[in-house]
């Protein structure tokens, strides 16, 4: 379909908001963990913006609605959620809200302009800004360039705060039982026992935070892998589950950390959603160093260490035995 029609609906939504103080533009943004095509709405007064999927429309003005109509009715909303949003006035009240998520760095590389963001292995880790929460649900926002002012802060102050702020938050690491358990909990005794009922391995922990949600940035906080280490008692595999938690797998579970990549490789193509997915790779934490290293590059340098080691040997063979010969 000819995509006119959202320039359509930009355009009019500009005149419906004519006499608001609001930007209305089409933006490229990252959107549900995708690259999405939105209609932005930024009122002067509001530290976010409003962002509107076009291509939910798309079914609508292929049923002949009137892109005037979808555009006076994004404007309303647009209106309403500015006028019921709460307020963050102060630096000091936007830098308490600050937290960071993880990302896959290739998904998001045009994302990462103009943005603060730390890179980790193939993924990134950027901060968020909450406008309000409850049980049920959370409203943040990307903070970029255009923020620093707002808040206060640096880009190397925003990414430490937000880390700060995270790692205060807490994380939680359990077996792969007891979270099972504590899933089903709730649900009659004949339903527990058949979901229960699947052998499950104990010494795989499952790493999140505690509302489950954008919890796999546990491994870039230092404080919740050392922690992690001194309940597991050894080195561990990380397996990417998704954005929201990893599973750790200790070294001794397994002698082919291959395997695990493949097993990860296998569930990220038939069971992760876009959206949710983190990464195709396998991490190694080393508790000596502190630090993880992608299983892949670490099986590389491994090879590389032996193939010196044999070299070495090779070469002390050969000027033995032209010694010999002399």
């Amino acid at each position: 379909m000819d995509e006119r029609w959202k320039e359509e609906i930009v355009g009019q939504m500009r005149e419906a908001l004519e006499n608001e103080s609001v930007i209305v533009d089409r933006k490229s943004i990252e959107l549900r963990g995708s690259e999405t095509d939105t209609v932005s709405v930024n009122f002067s007064d509001a530290p976010y913006t409003l962002h509107f999927d076009l291509d939910k429309y798309e079914d609508m003005v292929f049923a002949g609605i009137s892109t005037s109509e979808i555009a006076s009715v994004l404007a309303r909303e647009a209106k309403d959620a500015h006028a019921n949003a709460p307020t963050l006035r102060s630096p000091e009240e936007l830098q308490r809200n600050l937290y960071c998520v993880i990302a896959n760095a290739d998904m998001h590389k045009e994302l990462l302009q103009g943005r603060p963001y730390m890179k980790m292995q193939d993924l990134v880790v950027v901060p968020r800004c909450k406008i309000s929460e409850d049980t049920r649900s959370m409203s943040s926002f990307a903070v970029t360039d255009e923020h620093l002012g707002m808040i206060q802060l640096t880009r190397e102050e925003v990414m430490e705060r937000a880390m700060a702020n995270t790692v205060r938050e807490g994380f939680q690491l359990q077996t792969m039982g007891e979270m099972m358990r504590g899933l089903v909990g709730g649900l009659p005794d004949e339903m527990q026992d058949e979901m229960l009922a699947t052998p499950v391995t104990p010494s795989v922990y499952v790493m999140t935070n505690a509302t489950r949600m954008d919890g796999a940035v546990a491994i870039a906080c230092p404080e919740a892998l050392e922690e992690a280490k001194k309940t597991i008692g050894e080195d561990f595999y990380i397996l990417p589950s998704s954005r929201h938690e990893v599973l750790l797998v200790p070294h001794s579970l397994t002698d082919s950390p291959k395997d695990l990549e493949d097993m990860v490789k296998a569930v990220n193509a038939t069971t992760v959603s876009r959206e949710d997915f983190l990464s195709d790779h396998v991490y190694s934490y080393n508790g000596l160093t502190k630090s993880i290293s992608m299983v892949s590059t670490a099986l590389e340098e491994k090879g590389m260490e032996m193939m010196d080691k044999l070299t070495e040997k090779m070469t002390e063979r050969l000027e033995k035995s032209e010694g010999r010969r002399r």
